[in-house]
């Protein structure tokens, strides 16, 4: 059962019942995978890497040739979105099938509540041993990430952050260890996270001519320019975004090692994996520069999702889908009995009428005002177990969903902080710079009724 707590909460479970019945009204439904029963299951969450950046995605060839190339034999979703803009409430939705604001996982302090099973304790039920790998803030005991794994490795070091190596050298000893069992391994790499500071080889891998002085970029100075204390050239500003790409061009190298060792240990054919991301990351779009967090134009919420499962042909599908469809679509494949409704819906295979229809939602409690708090707690010095400025709000504070979006077909809107909307044509316009919310238009008005919900939009109303 879902959690029935109300009081503490910044979300009603009326408008969690009403965003549920939307979601179904706007033409989600569920496909058939061909079964897999007893298959393996890897789960890799990228934290942080924009699926725009990426060279199956339309991004640079050069940034990530290894997850390009698993992706061909895999199918790809285009329009995949998570459910929020930073690190827990996106995880949250992940791992469970259900909406954070449902799950009432709003703020930096919400753990995930006990009554809402994990998709590890789901599949540990079915007899599979469970483990995971995790390195950064949010995906940790403390939140209740570790419920359902056997095993719970968390890579505490923060010098140590850049884990590519770290994940891949504790995955393949895992798989080494249980390749007989069947298993399911959970991932989570904070490697592609800010500051950018990659190795020389990685930054000439991608960007090999530039000329100027920046070699690295640390988050204060990320916030420095967010805010406008800074100022970088054009050039300068092509330069952050290629330190962002070397980042995940180091972690694509070592996922390389993932692919080739799921491959000569014979894993491949009996194993699903799944590649994602919990948010993207500004890069100058919108203003924002290496942060997150604090709205939902695609930069940020829009992500990779790439599945590759056994007697599944590669596939490209363009159709809007959501991180809460990962649960449903592995226990579908798996053929594991779900034992209740979730918000999310298995994959579709196809771009049909149907799946094309199908509204997205996402949505961050975490307002832009907090960007001149982080730009203040970057010049300060910070105790070496203090969290960086870029993920500390004030601390237990709970603040109510305020800036939300949804999607469906090519159109989205945005409902701001400041209660005023905005409609992008992705097809068009896929940087979101033209508003067209002024224009008079059905779809406008048919999206706007989706996010508000009547007086119950993702547990706030229009006043």
């Amino acid at each position: 059962m879902l959690s029935k707590r109300r009081t503490k909460r910044d979300f009603s479970s009326l408008f969690a019942s009403a965003l549920f019945f939307l979601v179904l009204l706007a033409g989600a439904r569920g496909f058939a995978w061909p079964s897999c029963l007893n298959c393996n299951v890897i789960l890799i969450s990228l934290d942080t890497v924009a699926a725009a950046r990426l060279g199956v995605y339309g991004g640079s060839s050069k940034v990530s040739p290894s997850i390009d190339a698993f992706a061909a034999s895999a199918r790809t979703y285009k329009s995949a979105y998570s459910t929020s803009a930073w690190t827990l409430p996106a995880h949250a939705a992940m791992l469970t099938g259900f909406f954070p604001w449902r799950l009432g996982v709003n703020g930096e302090v919400d753990p995930l509540p006990h009554d809402t099973p994990l998709l590890a304790e789901r599949l540990k039920a079915a007899g599979y041993l469970t483990g995971a790998r995790s390195s950064g803030y949010y995906v940790t005991r403390h939140h209740g990430f570790h419920r359902g794994f056997d095993s719970f490795v968390k890579n505490e070091d923060r010098k140590k952050w850049r884990d590519g190596a770290w994940i891949v050298d504790q995955a393949t000893s895992f798989l080494n260890l249980n390749r007989q069992k069947k298993f399911f391994l959970f991932l989570h790499s904070f490697h592609a996270h800010a500051p950018f500071t990659p190795t020389e080889k990685a930054r000439e891998s991608v960007d090999s001519g530039y000329k100027g002085k920046i070699q690295s970029m640390p988050s204060k100075d990320l916030i420095r320019l967010t805010v406008g204390k800074d100022v970088a050239t054009v050039e300068d500003q092509d330069r952050i975004r290629a330190l962002y790409d070397a980042g995940i061009n180091e972690l694509d190298s070592e996922l390389a090692r993932l692919f080739k060792s799921i491959k000569d240990l014979g894993l491949d054919r009996n194993t699903v994996v799944v590649i994602t991301s919990d948010h993207g990351e500004g890069l100058g779009g919108h203003g924002l520069w290496g942060y997150h967090a604090v709205n939902v134009y695609d930069e940020l919420v829009r992500v990779p999702l790439i599945v590759k499962a056994p007697q599944v042909a590669a596939k490209t599908i363009e159709s809007p889908v959501s991180l809460i469809d990962i649960v449903p679509t592995l226990l579908s494949i798996l053929k594991i009995a779900p034992g209740t409704s979730f918000d999310g819906v298995v994959l579709p295979d196809e771009d049909d009428a149907s799946s094309a229809s199908r509204s997205v939602f996402a949505a961050t409690s975490v307002s832009p005002d907090v960007l001149s708090h982080w730009a203040a707690s970057a010049e300060k010095p910070r105790p070496s177990k203090q969290g960086p400025p870029y993920i500390r709000t004030t601390p237990g504070r709970r603040l109510g969903v305020s800036e939300q979006m949804v999607r469906s077909g090519s159109h989205k809107l945005i409902l701001k902080f400041d209660r005023s909307f905005e409609l992008y044509d992705l097809s068009k316009d896929p940087g979101e710079i033209k508003n067209i919310y002024s224009e008079p238009s059905k779809i406008g008005e048919h999206l706007k009724s989706l996010l508000l919900g009547g007086k119950s939009s993702l547990g706030t109303s229009q006043d």
